[in-house]
């Protein structure tokens, strides 16, 4: 099996993380069998989502999580070897992560607003729109199986299901295909 991977690769120097643009494939075989995202696989992520784009429009109890993002190696290795088969992290929104996957796995997605893990401090609207359409949170987006879950040893929150068809959904109605904007 394929694997293909595009995103940035993080590296640290003192004080300052900085990321690159990284593309590139491999012919790795699959830990988890070689398996895709099929209907009734679970969605689960990392963390709080929306916190760095609060902190970027103003919130200062965020300005932490904007400015010093921690990535999530030490996770996504664990549910990796839990049997984590596709996996990125959210630096763009939740709902493009979503989209972005579900191009490649041609499947459709099924998510719960009540279950995306927000700020409890946050307003819940502001925080939720922030998950869905924010960046900057590096959190993990990733897709395991019912049966793998009982693998996992780290905390995650489970939002959904994968599903037939190609539609992705939130609370029965279809996600708008949007994500954080970088302006230059």
């Amino acid at each position: 099996m394929g694997l293909c991977m595009q995103g940035e690769i993080l590296t640290h120097t003192q004080n300052l993380p900085l990321s690159q643009p990284e593309s590139g494939s491999s012919e790795m075989e699959s830990r988890s069998g070689g398996v895709v995202q099929k209907p009734g696989d679970i969605i689960c992520v990392t963390g709080t989502l929306g916190r760095a784009i609060l902190g970027l429009t103003g919130d200062s109890r965020f300005w932490k999580d904007l400015c010093e993002p921690q990535p999530r190696v030490r996770e996504g290795t664990v549910a990796r070897l839990a049997g984590a088969h596709a996996m990125m992290d959210i630096s763009d929104g939740l709902a493009i992560s979503l989209y972005d996957i579900a191009a490649e796995s041609h499947v459709g997605m099924e998510i719960s607003s009540g279950r995306i893990p927000l700020p409890p401090e946050a307003d819940v609207q502001v925080a939720l729109e922030a998950a869905l359409y924010g960046g900057g949170d590096f959190e993990l987006l990733f897709f395991i199986s019912e049966e793998k879950m009982k693998n996992l040893t780290i905390p995650v929150t489970q939002i959904g299901r994968v599903s037939e068809g190609l539609k992705i959904t939130m609370d029965g109605m279809e996600l708008p295909k949007k994500g954080y904007l970088h302006h230059w």
